[in-house]
């Protein structure tokens, strides 16, 4: 009798974990991480000078971006301050647009303001307030929960 009420407790247990998904929840091991990036994209070609793009988010400053385009076709040197990264979008050895991108490991911010200066002048800034999409992955109920957005600042 004991192994009978054993058993029945064991597939009553058993049954209540597959309906309620946790013997087969369904989520997979996919990560993701929250980001925001935003494509500088100038109407006209990119001097060959030097560049700095400032990222201010919620008030206080992010980070700061060197981009040094030189005249002599050497290629373009970037540097960022952490958290920040710089992607070149290059074609024919010219820039066609840079996407300045706030790394993973930073909590996102709701309003960030973007600041480009060519030899130390301000050249545009604009402040954003960011849609975010909420990623999920692995499924519906299922972690990583991460912020994505992306914008545009034409110039």
């Amino acid at each position: 009798m004991m192994k009978k009420f054993a058993a029945t407790i064991a597939f009553i247990v058993s049954a209540a974990w597959v309906l309620t998904g946790c013997a087969f929840p369904g989520c997979t091991d996919a990560s993701c991480a929250s980001s925001l990036t935003v494509e500088l994209n100038k109407s006209s070609a990119w001097e060959e000078t030097n560049w700095q793009v400032t990222v201010k988010g919620d008030g206080s400053e992010i980070g700061t971006c060197q981009i040094e385009l030189p005249g002599d076709s050497q290629g373009a040197e970037e540097a960022c301050d952490h958290p920040l990264n710089l992607n070149l979008n290059e074609s024919g050895g010219a820039i066609e647009s840079v996407y300045v991108m706030l790394q993973p490991d930073v909590d996102v911010p709701t309003e960030y303001t973007v600041g480009v200066q060519r030899d130390g002048n301000l050249v545009v800034e604009q402040t954003f307030e960011p849609s975010y999409d909420t990623v999920r992955p692995n499924g519906p109920d299922c972690s990583p929960v991460c912020q994505q957005a992306e914008a545009e600042l034409a110039f």
